[in-house]
Protein backbone atom coordinates (compact mmCIF):
# COMPACT_ATOMS: atom_id res chain seq x y z
CA UNK A 1 0.00 0.00 0.00
CA UNK A 2 1.30 3.75 -1.47
CA UNK A 3 1.26 6.10 1.74
CA UNK A 4 -0.18 8.90 0.94
CA UNK A 5 1.77 12.37 0.97
CA UNK A 6 -1.24 14.10 1.35
CA UNK A 7 -3.52 13.42 3.92
CA UNK A 8 -7.12 13.91 2.19
CA UNK A 9 -10.14 13.57 2.96
CA UNK A 10 -12.84 10.93 1.31
CA UNK A 11 -15.65 13.84 1.13
CA UNK A 12 -12.48 15.79 -1.38
CA UNK A 13 -11.49 12.86 -3.13
CA UNK A 14 -14.75 12.08 -4.72
CA UNK A 15 -15.23 15.19 -6.67
CA UNK A 16 -11.43 15.64 -7.37
CA UNK A 17 -11.99 13.58 -11.14
CA UNK A 18 -15.13 15.69 -11.71
CA UNK A 19 -13.25 18.72 -11.03
CA UNK A 20 -10.86 17.54 -12.91
CA UNK A 21 -13.03 16.59 -16.01
CA UNK A 22 -14.22 20.37 -15.50
CA UNK A 23 -11.28 21.62 -16.02
CA UNK A 24 -10.06 19.78 -19.14
CA UNK A 25 -13.65 20.75 -20.51
CA UNK A 26 -12.53 24.55 -19.82
CA UNK A 27 -9.47 24.31 -21.07
CA UNK A 28 -10.50 22.74 -24.82
CA UNK A 29 -13.15 25.22 -24.85
CA UNK A 30 -10.53 27.80 -24.11
CA UNK A 31 -8.49 26.66 -26.93
CA UNK A 32 -11.52 26.65 -29.49
CA UNK A 33 -12.40 29.83 -29.16
CA UNK A 34 -8.64 31.33 -29.54
CA UNK A 35 -8.34 28.93 -32.40
CA UNK A 36 -12.09 30.24 -33.89
CA UNK A 37 -10.49 34.09 -33.46
CA UNK A 38 -7.19 34.26 -34.94
CA UNK A 39 -9.23 32.28 -37.99
CA UNK A 40 -11.56 34.77 -37.93
CA UNK A 41 -8.77 37.48 -37.91
CA UNK A 42 -6.69 36.23 -40.79
CA UNK A 43 -9.70 35.98 -42.79
CA UNK A 44 -11.07 39.79 -41.84
CA UNK A 45 -7.01 40.87 -43.24
CA UNK A 46 -7.64 39.17 -46.52
CA UNK A 47 -10.75 40.45 -46.93
CA UNK A 48 -9.77 43.92 -46.26
CA UNK A 49 -7.20 43.65 -48.71
CA UNK A 50 -9.99 42.93 -51.68
CA UNK A 51 -12.11 46.03 -50.32
CA UNK A 52 -10.43 49.10 -52.40
CA UNK A 53 -8.82 48.25 -55.49
CA UNK A 54 -5.70 50.04 -56.26
CA UNK A 55 -7.07 52.20 -58.93
CA UNK A 56 -9.40 54.18 -56.04
CA UNK A 57 -5.78 54.99 -53.97
CA UNK A 58 -4.08 58.31 -54.98
CA UNK A 59 -0.62 59.01 -53.34
CA UNK A 60 0.11 62.42 -53.77
CA UNK A 61 3.52 64.46 -53.40
CA UNK A 62 5.51 61.66 -51.54
CA UNK A 63 8.71 63.00 -51.06
CA UNK A 64 11.72 60.82 -48.54
CA UNK A 65 15.72 61.56 -48.35
CA UNK A 66 17.94 58.96 -49.84
CA UNK A 67 21.24 59.94 -47.98
CA UNK A 68 20.37 57.80 -44.41
CA UNK A 69 19.83 54.86 -42.98
CA UNK A 70 16.50 56.53 -41.35
CA UNK A 71 14.81 58.35 -43.68
CA UNK A 72 11.26 60.21 -43.39
CA UNK A 73 8.59 59.39 -45.85
CA UNK A 74 6.16 62.12 -46.25
CA UNK A 75 3.14 62.84 -48.48
CA UNK A 76 -0.19 62.46 -49.12
CA UNK A 77 -2.78 59.61 -49.29
CA UNK A 78 -6.17 60.38 -51.29
CA UNK A 79 -9.26 57.69 -51.04
CA UNK A 80 -11.13 57.60 -53.50
CA UNK A 81 -13.59 54.51 -52.95
CA UNK A 82 -17.35 55.56 -52.13
CA UNK A 83 -17.55 52.58 -49.75
CA UNK A 84 -14.34 52.08 -47.34
CA UNK A 85 -12.06 53.48 -45.22
CA UNK A 86 -8.41 53.37 -45.83
CA UNK A 87 -6.72 52.01 -43.60
CA UNK A 88 -3.52 50.71 -44.41
CA UNK A 89 -0.96 51.10 -46.91
CA UNK A 90 1.91 48.37 -48.02
CA UNK A 91 4.71 50.39 -50.02
CA UNK A 92 7.95 48.66 -51.45
CA UNK A 93 10.62 51.36 -51.54
CA UNK A 94 13.90 51.01 -53.21
CA UNK A 95 16.47 53.19 -53.43
CA UNK A 96 18.96 53.34 -56.04
CA UNK A 97 22.81 54.92 -56.93
CA UNK A 98 22.97 55.50 -60.62
CA UNK A 99 26.43 56.41 -61.85
CA UNK A 100 24.71 56.92 -65.38
CA UNK A 101 20.94 57.40 -66.20
CA UNK A 102 20.57 54.08 -67.52
CA UNK A 103 22.78 52.00 -65.08
CA UNK A 104 21.70 51.79 -61.53
CA UNK A 105 22.32 49.64 -58.77
CA UNK A 106 19.87 49.28 -55.66
CA UNK A 107 21.15 49.89 -52.40
CA UNK A 108 18.22 49.94 -50.28
CA UNK A 109 15.28 47.88 -50.49
CA UNK A 110 12.77 47.75 -47.73
CA UNK A 111 8.78 47.22 -47.59
CA UNK A 112 7.08 49.90 -45.36
CA UNK A 113 3.62 49.37 -43.69
CA UNK A 114 1.46 52.51 -43.44
CA UNK A 115 -1.49 52.48 -41.69
CA UNK A 116 -3.55 55.46 -42.00
CA UNK A 117 -7.39 56.45 -41.44
CA UNK A 118 -8.51 57.88 -44.99
CA UNK A 119 -12.75 58.03 -45.16
CA UNK A 120 -14.17 57.99 -47.98
CA UNK A 121 -13.43 60.66 -50.65
CA UNK A 122 -10.96 62.46 -48.29
CA UNK A 123 -7.43 62.40 -48.30
CA UNK A 124 -4.72 62.23 -45.16
CA UNK A 125 -1.40 63.28 -45.11
CA UNK A 126 1.67 60.41 -44.79
CA UNK A 127 4.67 60.96 -41.94
CA UNK A 128 6.71 57.83 -41.91
CA UNK A 129 10.61 57.01 -40.79
CA UNK A 130 11.47 53.89 -43.43
CA UNK A 131 14.84 52.10 -42.29
CA UNK A 132 17.12 51.08 -44.86
CA UNK A 133 19.44 49.42 -43.14
CA UNK A 134 23.36 49.10 -43.74
CA UNK A 135 22.83 51.56 -47.27
CA UNK A 136 25.93 54.00 -45.98
CA UNK A 137 26.99 56.86 -47.53
CA UNK A 138 26.26 57.68 -51.21
CA UNK A 139 28.53 57.47 -53.53
CA UNK A 140 27.20 59.03 -56.49
CA UNK A 141 23.48 60.53 -57.23
CA UNK A 142 20.39 57.97 -55.69
CA UNK A 143 17.05 58.33 -56.39
CA UNK A 144 14.30 56.20 -55.09
CA UNK A 145 10.80 54.78 -56.14
CA UNK A 146 7.80 52.94 -54.62
CA UNK A 147 5.70 50.25 -56.01
CA UNK A 148 2.08 49.56 -53.71
CA UNK A 149 2.10 46.17 -52.09
CA UNK A 150 -1.61 46.05 -50.69
CA UNK A 151 -4.18 48.27 -49.55
CA UNK A 152 -6.46 47.58 -46.74
CA UNK A 153 -10.03 49.06 -46.04
CA UNK A 154 -12.90 48.58 -43.93
CA UNK A 155 -16.50 49.56 -43.63
CA UNK A 156 -17.78 52.52 -42.05
CA UNK A 157 -18.93 52.17 -38.64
Amino acid sequence: MTPNLIPVSPKIRRPLPILGGIALVGLVLLLAWLWIGQNAQKKEAQAAKLRIPRSNVELEDLEMGTNRSLEMLTGRVRNNDPQFILTRLELRLRVEECPTPDRCQTVGDTTQVVFVNVPPQEARGINEYVSFPGIGRPRVMRTWSYDVVSISGEPRP
